[in-house]
């Protein structure tokens, strides 16, 4: 009897099932990588289960979403959200936990703007959406903010940078 040690790699997308198969267990000792009848040899059955896993992955985890004016909206930031998963996941849009943004002051979440997933989003696929913040208030302050955003337990940090509002200039008075 020998000691012998084998390993399994299961692709990441593989479907979820039962998997099954005849396996041969072989001394190959002319090397030609085929059983011959005078090498000792075996077979036995491998089954193996494969899970389901749902899981996502969004890149890039931080977006810059660069400087704003006041009263207006950021441009548009590309996100990916990619299946790394083996099974279709349906109704992404509705899961987003979106966080306000903080900083010089705080930008409500309901100003964070998300363009819609491939729906369902399957396994091995990547969806690019877009991003974007705003309209703010024509008031809101001057300064860096930042906010993490949240879907299925990934997420993707939000930042910008607020402008000061434009003031009119000082006018002297008279005629």
């Amino acid at each position: 009897s020998k000691v012998v040690t084998a390993s399994l790699t299961i692709p990441i997308h593989q479907p979820e099932g039962v998997y099954s198969g005849e396996q041969i267990l072989f001394e190959d000792e002319n090397g030609n990588g085929f059983v011959d009848g005078i090498e000792a040899s075996d077979t036995f059955t491998l089954t193996v289960a494969v899970n389901s896993f749902e899981r996502i992955q969004i890149l890039p985890s931080i977006a810059d979403l660069g400087t704003i004016d006041p009263g207006e909206t950021s441009v548009a930031y590309d996100i990916d959200v990619f299946n790394v998963g083996n099974v279709a996941i349906s109704g992404l849009d509705g899961l987003w936990n979106n966080a306000d943004l903080t900083g010089a002051g705080t930008l409500d979440s309901s100003l964070v703007n998300f363009t819609s997933i491939t729906d369902p989003l399957n396994p091995g696929v990547t969806s690019t959406i877009q991003v974007t913040v705003g309209p703010l208030l024509s008031t809101q302050a001057a300064g860096a903010y930042s906010g993490i955003q949240t879907l299925k337990g990934q997420t993707c940090e939000l930042q910008l940078q607020v402008n000061s509002a434009a003031t009119a200039p000082d006018l002297a008075s008279g005629t």
